[in-house]
């Protein structure tokens, strides 16, 4: 009964703010760095070690839709608001990286019979069955995005330094990659409005007249980062001073930068400023053994060895903590919690 008044409740459901995140990858001789600064009013979040033959449906809040299945080829670390299984992003063991930014003028596909994917599931389905952008952009027309709340779009960066902006426009995926992504860069509005932005910037500048202003909005942040790619070396210290320079005064929860060559992540949080590692290889990704969280506050210096055994109480209270501003969480929260008990081990 929960569900199908929670499918009622869902259509008055809106956002209450833009989120306000900005991402990027460079290359250099020290490695592949895809930076990510998390601008949101909730901080609360537990990084999950997602494992290997892990058999899953698409998590679905409309009785007429349905998930596809799958049996997750790959691990992945990911960070996570709305529980596990629901990422805000991450990076796999192959190096295939996502991270989820707001954009308002997304707009979803309507109704057809294909199966869905909701926002989140989306990231985690990536990550649990490709390494590389390619193959997230040949699989895109297998499933229908069925959107559960707010407007976004994704950056996605692979080992081969192939990047990708997924976004819904105008009722249709819309994707940037390749030699189409210069700069690799993305923040809240569209691609295309972004580098437009840049090249009128740009022009500015090269008729002298500099004084562009520079704010926190996300157009000036996207031209900021891209100037700021040509003029620095990439390293994880300069990825974070990158970061550093959109920080949004009220908004900023946390930075996260992968190392894709090394499969390292740096990261730290606005509660715990001291930058924290980890490296995907220090981890056992397979379903057989523990699943575990890490409470992104936690600790300092290198942190594979302080993970602990998943706990659904602790899931519940981040999600109820992340949904805490929208009216119907009550319904909600559960089947977030409760979802990851629907997939199961296949371990040969």
């Amino acid at each position: 009964m929960a569900l199908f008044r929670l499918v009622g409740l869902l259509v008055w459901l809106s956002p209450l703010v833009s989120l306000a995140c900005t991402s990027f990858y460079w290359q250099g001789s020290e490695g592949s760095f895809f930076g990510k600064s998390y601008d949101w009013h909730h901080d609360q979040a537990l990084l999950l070690v997602n494992k290997r033959n892990v058999k899953k449906t698409g998590f679905t809040v409309r009785p007429w839709e349905t998930g596809p299945q799958w049996v997750s080829k790959y691990g992945s670390l990911t960070f996570n608001q709305y529980g596990r299984e629901f990422p805000n992003g991450g990076m796999n063991e192959e190096g295939l990286t996502i991270e989820v930014l707001w954009l308002n003028a997304s707009e979803y596909e309507g109704f057809d019979f294909r199966p869905v994917l909701n926002q989140l599931t989306w990231v985690q389905y990536q990550l649990d069955n490709f390494s590389l952008v390619s193959e997230v952009i040949e699989a895109l027309p297998k499933f229908r995005m069925s959107p559960i709340q707010g407007k976004i779009h994704y950056f996605i960066c692979d080992q081969t330094s192939n990047c990708a902006v997924i976004e819904w426009l105008h009722g249709k995926p819309v994707v940037h990659s390749g030699i189409d992504m210069d700069p690799k860069v993305i923040t809240n509005n569209s691609y295309e409005e972004s580098k437009s932005e840049l090249k009128r910037i740009e022009h500015l500048r090269n008729m002298l007249y500099v004084n562009a202003e520079m704010d926190e909005s996300s157009l000036s942040r996207f031209v900021r980062v891209a100037s700021l790619l040509k003029m620095e070396t990439p390293s994880v210290e300069a990825s974070f001073s990158v970061l550093s320079l959109v920080s949004m005064a009220n908004l900023t929860t946390w930075n996260i930068v992968y190392n894709l060559q090394t499969k390292e992540v740096f990261y730290r949080t606005k509660r715990n400023p001291e930058i924290r590692s980890l490296n995907l290889n220090s981890f056992d990704f397979d379903c057989s053994s523990p699943t575990l969280m890490l409470d992104i506050h936690n600790g300092r210096e290198s942190m594979d060895q302080q993970f602990v055994p998943f706990s659904y109480e602790r899931n519940y209270e981040v999600v109820t903590n992340s949904l805490s501003d929208i009216q119907f969480s009550w319904v909600l929260a559960p089947l977030l919690n409760r979802y990851p008990q629907t997939t199961s081990c296949v371990n040969p």
